[in-house]
């Protein structure tokens, strides 16, 4: 068999759960929740584990299985099982040694030539409730490597209602499906005529321990499965829990275990990170944290409608500001009147104020934007980080602080951004030019008076023409006297004045309009921006549990997804004997 065209499922639904835990920890300030390791990737085993206390007759059921009669020295009878021994054929040894690559404990391996097997491995243990420490951290790291496909767990009559048994067993159910976690009775035939009585014990005591634990909580019954075993008759349970131990298992049948105990364990990983991150109750509490009613009503508790109020009449009363805006519409003004823009050109340019302004502007204006945001002798942004205090507390967050101080470095830039905001709303004002029938209104005497220019340069040629009698045309020479033109000159200065003072006064109110509609336009962005600065942690934080969320989701569909991309080769096996002969064993 080449062992080489396996192939293996990459671990990354396993890793991304690990991941996500570590995350969820960082940002909700929480121990991390999962404690196992990754899974072991699909191979050509099935590898069955034999835990049990002291004296439950571990080794004895396995020479009862295999014929594999154990070395005395294997055995010390006052420590028992001292490290773990691995029976695996000479075909599967490298597929084994590369599944414990990462098991940081002694296991010794026992190779026989069996094909009967298949891909069947079997491991000894030591005893989980031994009086020596270094047996106990044996039987712990193995649990928590999930390195196994099945365990048959044993127990004495005396012992199978021990914590240990039962705490065993609960680990146990993280990683394993109640299909292929055995639990075995054995010396049942000590019991005599109390064997059923003690049977229908064991069993009411699983079914009771079952509710308790959370992998199973929602399996079937006829799924737990319990033998009461004979070891040494092999009577009693015993041919049905050997055949479901050394059942050489085809390679469909054998992805299929690794599959099933693979969902069960994401299943389980899930449900822990859940329960123990309440990411229910959390998904709850954002639902209430995000209302507009909730964020309205802690916002206006540290930024009322005062706050504003007082915002709008700070920047009313900048004189320095109104008049920098005023200069920046007056030279971007309309030509909505001839001669009007030249004449306001010349006044501007004659102001020797307007340095000065500007030097004033540049001190008491924008520029302090603190200063201009200050309320109650607070600054805003301890105004902001106090809101966000109690945006966060509406939801279930034991660490707050490692949480803001993510965004503390983004809040040197909220400052500058108001004040380029303001600028924007404030700075680039624009006067809207006078209607066409207005402008030509205003603009006659000028129509007027380019006509009669018009008239006087081409006067010569109407006079030839007049000569000619080409054209006959009035003579307006009798009407250009020293009077009549001091007359249209007084009646075009006085239009002129008169249209000049609509102008400016229309342009004025513009002007007005337009710097108060510039602060409206800033108060509201400045609403809009400190409701943002205010939430952001509070989004953010969502943002990243809806990642997580969806993370976790795709982690569960995983395996799923991926179940039909791999398959493993066929495994030759041989018929199993009813009477197995006893196997070569070497130690290796």
């Amino acid at each position: 068999m080449d062992r080489e065209e396996f192939m293996t499922v990459p671990l990354n639904s396993a890793r991304l759960l690990r991941q996500i835990d570590t995350e969820l920890a960082g940002l909700l300030g929480m121990k991390p929740a999962l404690t196992m390791s990754d899974f072991h990737e699909p191979d050509p085993l099935m590898v069955w584990v034999l835990l049990g206390g002291k004296d439950v007759g571990k080794s004895t059921l396995i020479e009862s299985v295999f014929g594999y009669s154990p070395d005395p020295q294997d055995r010390d009878q006052a420590q028992g099982t001292e490290r773990f021994l691995a029976h695996v054929s000479s075909s599967l040894e490298q597929a084994l040694r590369k599944r414990f690559r990462d098991f940081e404990t002694e296991v010794e391996f026992r190779i026989h030539e069996d094909k009967s097997l298949g891909p069947v491995c079997i491991l000894d243990s030591p005893d989980f409730d031994s009086r020596f420490h270094s047996h106990q951290a044996m039987v712990e790291r193995l649990i928590q490597t999930g390195a196994v496909d099945g365990v048959a767990l044993l127990s004495s009559p005396a012992k199978y209602k021990d914590e240990t048994y039962w705490s065993i067993a609960e680990r146990l159910s993280s990683f394993l499906s109640p299909a292929h976690l055995l639990f075995v009775l054995t010396k049942a035939d000590e019991l005599g005529s109390h064997l059923a009585k003690v049977k229908e014990d064991f069993r009411a005591t699983l079914l009771k321990r079952v509710q308790s634990i959370t992998a199973w909580s929602d399996s079937l019954d006829q799924e737990i499965k319990l033998y009461a075993v004979d070891s040494l008759g092999k009577t009693l349970d015993f041919p049905r829990l050997s055949q479901t131990i050394s059942h050489p298992h085809s390679s469909a049948e054998l992805h299929g275990i690794q599959m099933k105990n693979w969902r069960h364990a994401m299943e389980f990983r899930t449900r822990t990170l859940r329960k123990h991150y309440r990411l229910n109750e959390l998904k709850t509490a954002m639902q209430r944290a995000k209302e507009d009613s909730q964020l309205e009503e802690m916002f206006s508790r540290s930024f009322p409608d005062a706050f504003f109020h007082a915002v709008c009449l700070r920047l009313e009363n900048n004189s320095a500001l109104s008049h920098w805006m005023a200069d920046r519409c007056w030279s971007d003004m309309p030509k909505s009147l001839a001669g009007l823009p030249g004449l306001v050109a010349l006044f501007r340019w004659g102001r020797i104020l307007r340095s000065k302004r500007e030097k004033v502007f540049g001190n008491e204006g924008l520029d302090d934007m603190e200063q201009l945001l200050r309320w109650d002798n607070e600054e805003v942004m301890d105004r902001i980080r106090t809101t966000r205090h109690r945006l966060l507390s509406l939801v279930p967050i034991e660490d707050t602080e490692s949480l803001l101080a993510e965004l503390d470095e983004h809040d040197g830039c909220v400052l500058p951004d108001l004040e380029m905001e303001a600028r924007e709303s404030l700075f680039w004002p624009t006067i809207a030019p006078l209607r066409l029938g207005l402008r030509i209104l205003l603009n006659l005497p000028f129509i007027l008076y380019f006509l009669l220019f018009l008239h006087l340069l081409f006067y010569p040629l109407f006079l030839l023409l007049h000569a000619w009698q080409f054209l006959d045309l009035p003579d307006i020479a009798r009407f250009l006297s020293w009077d009549s033109v001091r007359v249209s000159l007084v009646g075009f200065l006085t239009y002129y004045i008169m249209a000049t003072l609509y102008v400016l006064r229309r342009y004025g109110q513009d002007i007005k309009g337009n710097f108060r509609r510039g602060i409206e336009d800033f108060v509201s962005r400045l609403r809009e921006r400190l409701l943002w600065e205010a939430r952001r942690p509070l989004h953010h934080f969502i943002k990243r549990i809806n990642q997580m969320e969806e993370r976790i989701l795709k982690a569960e569909k995983m395996p799923e997804r991926e179940q039909g991309k791999y398959s493993v080769n066929p495994i030759q096996t041989q018929p199993l004997a009813e009477k197995r002969q006893r196997c070569c064993f070497r130690t290796v």
